[in-house]
């Protein structure tokens, strides 16, 4: 009775991963491959780099008492409303120095220091994102640092 039951273990753990091993990789496969191949699937990508009060960058953090943040909103015309109503913005700032120890980080990111970045994109009324830098508890106001950021624009379509 003992041998019988460890030759039926064996049979049912061998069919077990046989089946599991075989049930769908080549449909996900497909799909991903049909996905990253197609020709109508259009991306941008959008450098931008917010700076603190003494940098000489164009855009700048502000501080806005209402809700406890900075913030910093810039117009992005790559923005359409292809890629906003049927496709996907995504943003990533960056660590260290390009080519050297530089790491990326999709956001909503939560930094070293306890820091949140986080950003929305607006399409109603402009084209912009609004970059955020805050603590959950709202309470420490020190001015965040030069963020540079990288926004990837997907749309089914031209994105304009």
């Amino acid at each position: 009775m003992k041998k019988r039951l460890q030759q039926f273990a064996i049979i049912a753990l061998t069919l077990t991963g046989f089946l599991s091993l075989n049930s769908c990789g080549d449909d996900i496969t497909e799909l991903h491959e049909h996905y990253y191949e197609d020709p109508s699937t259009y991306w941008d990508i959008v450098f931008l780099t917010v700076g603190d009060s003494s940098s000489g960058e164009k855009y700048k953090w502000k501080w806005n008492s209402d809700i406890h943040k900075y913030y910093c909103v810039i117009p992005v015309s790559e923005i359409s409303e292809k890629a906003y109503d049927y496709g996907a913005i995504l943003a990533y700032t960056f660590y260290g120095k390009y080519d050297e120890d530089e790491t990326q980080h999709q956001l909503r990111h939560y930094a070293n220091n306890g820091a949140i970045i986080d950003y929305d994109i607006s399409y109603d009324m402009e084209q912009t994102i609004c970059f955020y830098y805050y603590w959950d508890d709202y309470m420490n106001t020190t001015p965040p640092p030069t963020f540079n950021f990288k926004v990837v624009l997907l749309s089914p379509g031209k994105l304009n």
